[in-house]
């Protein structure tokens, strides 16, 4: 489940803060085509398209977007999203934004591997062992 990670659910809830949530995927701006909206290589195949676990009615937002609170999460496709500004933002075409998604567990199950890091230093691989191909028995 989410306790390993948290997510945004948790986040909206009232679980825990933004700062104890530990997988975030990481995004790039690939465009600004006008003054509020930004173009992330960041779709539904990696942060889902879950608005809330459990009919959570408290997300607005595909997930939320670490240190931007003026940023929101509006639109995915599968491979990238948009993101709406709410008042003024200084990021620039690639730019890394990092955002956590709304429901770790299935993020998690969108990909084969984690990359660890700290203070922004690779740490190592987290292979997801427990997804791809079985054996029937």
């Amino acid at each position: 489940g989410n306790y390993v990670f948290y997510d945004a659910t948790q986040v909206a809830l009232g679980v825990v803060s933004v700062e104890r949530c530990a997988l975030t995927v990481l995004g790039t701006i690939l465009s600004h085509p006008c003054e509020d909206l930004y173009i992330i290589d960041v779709g539904s195949k990696s942060l889902g398209l879950d608005k809330g676990a459990h009919g959570v009615a408290l997300m607005n937002s595909y997930g939320i977007v670490k240190d931007h609170p003026e940023l929101v999460v509006e639109s995915l496709s599968e491979e990238v999203g948009k993101i709406r500004t709410v008042g003024k933002s200084s990021l620039k075409i690639g730019d890394k934004v990092q955002i956590i998604p709304n429901h770790a567990c299935s993020c998690v199950n969108m990909t084969s591997f984690l990359i660890a890091h700290s203070k922004d230093l690779v740490q190592g691989l987290i292979s997801v062992d427990a997804r791809g191909s079985f054996e029937l028995i």
